[in-house]
């Protein structure tokens, strides 16, 4: 589904989920990771930083720089993290003075917390294992797990930012602070909570592999987070988006559940018969993964569309980078109901997956106003699921268009077969958005006239179709041309006027056996018949376009009976999409 808000929600430390902060240059990562924003596009101790690939690693040695400068040696193998500028090498030794390559020294020492963390080396590694965790934590995964977030640019923040809090010598942090990281985020106590839970288990593995890290040391980058909190929450009260409210992710996809997951909505849909069909092919892993995600992207942190490889077999399982959920459109295009005889998706049939979903957040216990809101957000993707997108509420209507006291005169003994020999009555129908005809439903006219058998009535489109309704009733014309004698003599009254469909009563050829055309013989609804005249029905203006001008022309054949046109009208049911 494609009702996604604006997401580039930063998380504390420097998570900031923007993609591609560090310049137009950057590629997104492949892989199911987030980013770190910039406020100015660089990143680093002291100078410029461009990070790519996947992850970012120091080690304690330096490499000498030809140019004076110190760079950060990778050991891991992945793509590397260069700086420039005139900046102090990134890596001390225990204690001691930082010194730069050209022999001086700057009086900057690592403190005692950096050194047991295993400096900056050390720093990438607690790092790196924090983003593992958050990657398959369902509570706050929602704002990650998307193909526009870059692990470079987060894990180099994340790493300048605890280097430059725990006083790593010549680390400075320079991404975003954390008040316009956040900015309209939403972000709740609750999701703060878990990534600072998440942040403490991290540190609890990192000191199981680096001993030396105390507890104080542990509490103090804890406490340094619990400090961003009034600058990064939004919502403390848990309660500000639907998203929040229903309990977030893992909330969702326990109410999209799976088959046999009862009074789950994939569950309910399974055993709907009116449209289970549509799903007996259907990878309901991956229908679950999917549905979650586009309910997420409603007011949430989730991009539906943005699908990443899953960091984990129970997350978000069924899609990945090079397999994203499809577009609505494209994911129901053809398909069909072997149930219901292989019919394409109707109305009817959303209504009842749309029912079916209801059903589903009530069993979840979701409140009145949250079950409403989605059934809206719903309501417009109608158009690119069902087959027939004008059977959705708001793409069809009906108009009608008309003129009244005309006295036209319709010149006597003129007619010839063309337009120009005709008496005609322009009827504008504006451009309002909804502009197919499905079908020209009725004209109407009201004659005051001598004898109909006289008379011809043609409908032009604005794209110069034409269709006749009637020509000379009662008499076989061997030609379009107003040639020769006959037709009824019947008279018309222009207070008992006549309409022209093509689901009428009676033949428009038989019109005129009383003595007064509808006031007498009780016929007033015809269908077309245009006898030698171009066209065949009204049917003949199916799925052009209704905008602009539609003209009514009246010709007299014979000479003799006069009259003239009082009131035309033209109704016609428009739909928004072709319908061819």
């Amino acid at each position: 589904m494609t009702m996604t808000m604006s997401r580039s929600l930063a998380l504390p430390l420097a998570l900031t989920l923007a993609p591609l902060a560090c310049g137009d240059d950057e590629v997104a990562t492949s892989s199911p990771t987030a980013t770190a924003s910039e406020s100015d596009g660089s990143t680093g101790t002291t100078g410029d930083m461009t990070t790519t690939g996947a992850t970012t690693s120091t080690s304690g040695a330096t490499e000498g720089s030809t140019d004076g400068t110190a760079t950060a040696t990778e050991t891991t193998g992945a793509p590397t993290t260069s700086t420039s500028g005139p900046t102090t090498d990134t890596t001390t030794t225990t204690g001691d003075p930082t010194t730069t390559t050209d022999g001086t020294t700057t009086g900057e020492v690592d403190s005692d917390v950096c050194v047991h963390l295993g400096g900056l080396g050390g720093i990438d590694e607690l790092n790196q294992g924090f983003l593992a965790r958050v990657l398959v934590d369902q509570r706050i995964n929602g704002y990650f797990l998307n193909s526009d977030v870059d692990a470079a640019n987060l894990v180099s923040c994340l790493n300048d930012q605890i280097g430059d809090a725990v006083s790593c010598a010549g680390v400075t942090y320079g991404c975003k602070d954390m008040l316009s990281a956040h900015a309209g985020m939403g972000i709740s106590t609750l999701d703060f909570d878990d990534l600072v839970e998440d942040y403490s288990l991290a540190l609890d593995d990192h000191q199981a592999a680096h001993p030396d890290v105390t507890d104080t040391d542990k509490a103090t980058i804890l406490g340094a987070l619990a400090a961003m909190s009034a600058d990064i929450i939004e919502d403390p009260t848990n309660d500000q988006t639907i998203y929040q409210r229903v309990g977030r992710k893992p909330a969702i996809k326990a109410m999209v559940g799976l088959i046999g997951e009862v009074d789950t909505f994939i569950d309910t849909v399974a055993k709907d018969f009116e449209i289970n069909g549509f799903f007996l092919a259907s990878d309901f892993d991956r229908l679950n993964t999917c549905f979650t995600r586009q309910l997420g992207d409603l007011d949430g942190p989730i991009d539906y569309g943005l699908e990443v490889d899953p960091p984990a077999a129970d997350v978000d399982p069924g899609v990945g980078l090079g397999d994203p959920c499809k577009a609505m459109q494209e994911g129901h295009a053809g398909l069909t109901d072997p149930n219901q005889g292989d019919s394409p998706i109707t109305y009817i049939d959303f209504v009842a997956l749309v029912s079916d979903l209801s059903s589903a957040m009530t069993a979840a216990g979701w409140s009145v106003s949250d079950h409403d809101a989605v059934i809206a957000a719903m309501e417009p993707l109608c158009v690119e699921i069902v087959a027939d997108p004008n059977e959705c509420p708001g793409n069809a209507q009906t108009i009608l268009t008309k003129k009244t006291a005309l006295a036209l005169d319709i010149p006597d003994d003129t007619y010839d077969g063309t337009l120009g020999s005709m008496a005609c009555v322009d009827l504008n129908v504006i451009d309002d958005g909804i502009n197919f005809v499905w079908q020209v439903a009725e004209v109407k006219v009201a004659i005051e006239h001598g004898e109909v058998g006289d008379l011809v009535i043609k409908v032009r489109s604005p794209d110069g179709a034409i269709t006749t309704l009637m020509s000379r009733p009662g008499f076989a014309e061997g030609a379009d041309d107003g040639a020769g004698n006959g037709g009824d003599k019947s008279s018309m009254k222009k207070v008992f006027p006549v309409g022209f469909r093509d689901a009428g009563l009676v033949d428009a050829e038989m019109m005129g056996i009383g003595n007064v055309v509808c006031q007498d013989d009780g016929l007033c609804d015809y269908f077309p018949n245009p006898g030698s005249g171009p066209g065949t029905n009204l049917a003949d203006f199916f799925g052009i376009t209704s905008v602009g001008v539609w003209t009514v022309c009246f010709g007299d054949a014979e000479p003799g009976g006069m009259g003239y046109v009082d009131a035309v009208s033209l109704e016609i049911d428009k739909v928004k999409f072709d319908p061819n």
